[in-house]
């Protein structure tokens, strides 16, 4: 939908994990379409309270057809069960809509 802070959430049920990095790929649409460009990535544990892990601003390397970027998380000492993907700003064709092809979060699990 064409909303502000739209999110996508990922629980990872009875694991929780240390994030140190995540990957994201854009969608298949060419350069100045509906790319990611501003958001953040929280952590929680109880899917209520969010801790920021990362933001971005006017990113711009997402912006291709199935673009593909890694992105470093902040050493932190916390572990979650829930991460989140937060669009926080308009996207590269200055809208709210949410949209990427995949994510993947690196770090360590328990």
């Amino acid at each position: 939908t064409n909303n502000a802070n739209t999110w996508i959430r990922f629980n990872f049920k009875n694991k929780k994990i240390n994030p140190s990095h995540y990957s994201i790929r854009s969608h298949t649409k060419s350069a100045l379409s509906n790319h990611l460009r501003t958001w953040v990535i929280e952590g929680s544990n109880d899917d209520n309270s969010w801790s920021i892990l990362d933001s971005r601003s006017n990113d711009t390397s997402l912006n291709d057809y199935l673009a593909c970027n890694t992105f470093n998380i902040q050493p932190q000492n916390q572990f979650y069960q829930y991460i989140r993907l937060r669009q926080t700003g308009k996207n590269n064709y200055n809208r709210d809509y949410l949209g990427i092809t995949s994510i993947e979060f690196f770090g360590r699990l328990i």
